[in-house]
């Protein structure tokens, strides 16, 4: 690398830290995109001190860095400052040093094969180049850039997709039960739905059976709704009255909910993340804080068209800036290695409101269709609370079967068991034709 290039890195640095607010748009680099190993710790320091909540100006980072050891970096700072401030077209300066980090990762390695090989020690010749296989396949996803395995290795893959696959704990999701088997690490399951029709109750019943199953805890990103609204919901899945109706409740109804509160206080099967902003960034910090420090082995995301980009050129299409959401939740979800459901509104026009759902009405959310493994599609009858509330399975991959349920719940609102039902449009698909056709309780 140049002068000219440790310039560049002195400078992002340097704008970071005097601009402490634009560090969520410098933390899509890695530590391998800067050469000098001091500019790196510089970079470590600023996202750790942003992923704490902290304001990554130059006193916290050279704290940070003094913390960690990392005496040679902190010395480093007064030369950082030294560079000027103004840095045209960050995204630019960004995007540069990720090529020249990612080319590094290729280079460096393939250097050292040659030399190996030319010295005829070709035992740590191909011993380099298993190694270098092996770090393309892990970064893959992380650097951007896709990497090469031969065929017999992509059976395996999938061998061991199956197998994995039959090993994993059944989560009982009733006549939902298909999807259960795509709630695997890596997977985007998508639940569509009307305003009130049920789509954070489902995500919800989803996570607290998966904790059922597996004793592990579920993580909700909300982007909407406050910490009061998920603690009623979650306290009514525990109870089996409304545990908001204070004046009219029972003492044998009160000690229900001091029941269910202490249970939920014991086991912990949720954690939550109420965001502020809901800039997509956030949304990804705290995706990877519940894995991470949290424990959580599924994430729901509540929900995407609520989340915005501030990093998005002014102007830029919904439907791009929503499969850039998108796209990056999923790359989380493969980073982290943890299935994630995403919750998103359907956009429909008012003469189709009300009727039964297709994914075309999921089109203003970009390529959500298209990078979701499951979607899930929810809906209501009319708009009053006593109205009826259906769902269906309108995609799976690897599986054909396609049930629909009626949503059933209990006096608080919550999501109480999902009634298999045969919905079937009469006429010119202005009425529908219900019939039950058995039942699943919780």
């Amino acid at each position: 690398m140049s002068l000219w290039d440790l310039e560049l890195e002195r400078g992002l640095l340097a704008y970071t830290m005097r601009r402490p607010m634009t560090a969520k748009r410098v933390s899509t680099l890695r530590p391998t995109d800067f050469t000098d190993p001091a500019h790196a710790d510089v970079f470590r320091a600023i996202v750790d001190v942003h992923n704490e909540g902290g304001r990554p100006d130059v006193e916290a980072v050279r704290i940070k860095l003094r913390q960690g050891g990392r005496s040679a970096a902190a010395s480093k700072l007064p030369s950082l400052l030294k560079c000027a401030q103004n840095i045209h077209g960050v995204t630019e300066a960004i995007a540069v040093l990720r090529d020249y980090g990612q080319r590094r990762s290729l280079r460096e390695p393939a250097m050292e094969i040659a030399a190996a090989a030319e010295a005829g020690d070709m035992e740590t010749a191909i011993s380099l180049a298993k190694q270098l296989s092996e770090s393309l396949a892990v970064g893959a996803d992380e650097g951007g850039w896709p990497w090469i395995i031969t065929s017999a290795e992509a059976a395996a893959h999938s061998i061991e997709a199956m197998e994995a696959r039959k090993e994993r704990p059944k989560v009982d999701l009733g006549p939902f039960r298909p999807l259960a088997q795509h709630l695997l690490p890596g997977n985007l399951v998508t639940i569509g739905g009307e305003t009130g029709a049920g789509k954070s109750s489902l995500a919800l019943m989803v996570s607290r059976r998966w904790w059922a199953c597996t004793k592990a805890r579920a993580g909700i990103v909300s982007v909407e709704d406050r910490a009061h609204v998920w603690g009623g919901r979650a306290l009514a899945h525990e109870c089996s009255v409304n545990p908001t109706a204070r004046d009219s409740m029972t003492q044998d109804e009160w000690d229900d909910v001091a029941r269910a509160s202490m249970w939920l206080k014991q086991n912990e099967p949720y954690r939550f993340a109420i965001l502020e902003r809901n800039d997509v960034w956030d949304v990804e910090r705290h995706m990877r804080r519940l894995v991470t420090a949290e424990g959580c082995s599924v994430l729901i995301v509540d929900y995407l068209t609520e989340i915005t980009d501030l990093s998005a050129s002014r102007g830029a299409p919904r439907r791009e800036v929503m499969s850039n959401i998108a796209r990056r939740i999923k790359q989380v979800a493969k980073q982290l290695h943890v299935p994630v459901i995403l919750c998103a509104q359907l956009s429909r026009p008012s003469d189709k409101k009300h009727r039964e759902p297709t994914i075309f009405d999921l089109k203003e959310t970009g390529d959500l269709e298209n990078m979701s493994e499951g979607i899930v599609l929810a809906w209501k009858t009319g708009d009053s609370e006593d109205d009826r509330a259906f769902a269906k399975i309108a995609k799976l991959k690897d599986s054909e079967k396609r049930p629909r349920v009626q949503l059933i719940r209990g006096s608080g609102g919550e999501l109480r068991s999902l009634e298999p039902v045969d919905l079937a449009p009469m006429g010119n698909g202005k009425s529908e034709r219900l019939r039950q056709i058995g039942g699943y309780g919780q």
